[in-house]
């Protein structure tokens, strides 16, 4: 409709000018030794919007020939982001089908014009670390912090956590042992520094995180509950020398009233007494022990 309307408009213009010149063509004369120009205003008009013409469109085509390699350029780099684009996400298809080989080749084509290299790194560590490729996997994450260092947090709990899935539980301790001293509210890191503590056996400093973990609910109590449990029953089986019977009432002084109700955690503790010769503390505590433990029983059975 647009189009229509403005062709009729064409039209009535083209016919309203013909008229007027035609009824008043009017006379133009130019002159210059030895040239004389002379005709009617009508033409003198229609060869100057030709000629106005002509020259805007040939300067419009040498302009675009001017900028024929800059167009070029801006075309192949469109075409090569466009690409990229694609690969990354076949990359990340084939990650999460876990086709390692297949997600890795892809993310690498990506890298050379992507939006974000970053992220293309990253996921590209992940399919080295499902091949089993270690040192290809930390010289991606190498290659993101240096695309992204502001990102460095995202590039370390990655590598924290891909570390913890290859069993390096010492070199995961450290990556997370940074990121908390500069991010002590980080969650998931405190929650990762207790995987890797329980990993490596590292029963102290285990206990030191397990009050932090409670009281922002890190965990699920449960959990929480059994893990103390280990950590304490791990701490309490220590060995000690002979006459160390203050040091194991304060070991046990720091174990939770709840557990100290635990039977596993009264048969360590029993032991231990037995070792430092205390045996009339340990008969004192077992018999307590049976005490509490025999009375729901008790209760049970009374009608």
């Amino acid at each position: 409709m647009k189009t229509l309307f403005g062709t009729l408009l064409l039209l009535l213009v083209a016919a309203s000018a013909t008229l007027i010149a035609v009824r008043n063509p009017g006379y133009v004369l130019i002159t210059r030794e030895p040239y004389v120009l002379e005709t009617s205003l009508a033409v003198f008009l229609l060869l100057a919007v030709v000629i106005f013409a002509i020259l805007y469109f040939g300067v419009r085509l040498l302009v675009r020939i001017v900028h024929v390699p800059h167009s070029l350029t801006r075309w192949r780099q469109t075409r090569r982001t466009r690409k990229a684009r694609e690969a990354f996400l076949n990359g990340l298809t084939h990650l999460l089908a876990g086709e390692w080989l297949k997600a890795e080749k892809e993310l690498v084509a990506s890298l050379h014009a992507a939006d974000s290299p970053f992220l293309g790194n990253l996921a590209a560590a992940l399919a080295a670390q499902g091949q089993g490729d270690i040192d290809k996997r930390d010289n991606y994450l190498a290659q993101a912090h240096r695309h992204s260092s502001a990102n460095a947090l995202t590039t370390e709990m990655t590598q924290a956590q891909l570390q913890l899935l290859a069993g390096q539980n010492e070199q995961a301790l450290a990556t997370l042992t940074r990121v908390q001293a500069r991010h002590p509210q980080q969650t998931q890191a405190v929650r990762l520094l207790i995987e890797a503590h329980r990993r490596l056996r590292d029963w102290q400093n285990l206990a030191r995180r397990l009050p932090e973990a409670r009281r922002r609910r890190l965990l699920p109590d449960a959990e929480l509950d059994v893990l103390e449990r280990e950590t304490q029953r791990e701490l309490l089986s220590l060995p000690l020398p002979p006459g160390a019977l203050d040091a194991l009432h304060q070991a046990w002084s720091g174990v939770s009233e709840n557990a100290r109700r635990h039977p596993d955690l009264i048969g360590v503790y029993a032991r231990q007494l037995i070792q430092q010769n205390a045996l009339d503390e340990c008969t004192a505590l077992l018999a307590a022990a049976l005490g509490v433990l025999g009375r729901p029983c008790r209760e049970r059975r009374d009608p």
